[in-house]
């Protein structure tokens, strides 16, 4: 069977604002990277820099972390768990028990909430 990728991104209330479509053999952080590079394409710096990027751990390479420094665009996401620093840094964290409210990004009552 042919398989396929589908890309979305959505406002905060979860609005679709783009979609692509691409073959299945095209991995996540390609994809990233590549829909990175679009978003510096089409909106000025002013309107990047009032995005946060949210994605998951295979936005975190190399590439990926030098694009969206060169185009000052914040993210959230999640160390990769292939890192030793991964797994580290979250039994430090729940050891400690000292995490920070970020509260919601999202006036909906079922916003999800973050902290660090």
């Amino acid at each position: 069977m042919k398989q396929f990728l589908c890309g979305l991104s959505v406002t905060e209330d979860k609005v679709p604002v783009t979609a692509d479509v691409n073959s299945g053999n095209l991995d996540d952080k390609t994809w990233n990277f590549d829909y990175i590079e679009k978003l510096a394409q089409t909106l000025t710096p002013e309107m990047l820099s009032e995005i946060i990027y949210v994605a998951d751990s295979a936005l975190v390479t190399e590439a990926n972390l030098a694009r969206l420094t060169i185009h000052s665009l914040k993210f959230i996401s999640r160390l990769p768990g292939n890192f030793d620093l991964e797994k580290e840094l979250k039994a430090k964290a729940w050891q400690k028990d000292e995490f920070t409210e970020l509260g919601t990004f999202s006036n909906r009552k079922d916003a999800a909430s973050y902290r660090y």
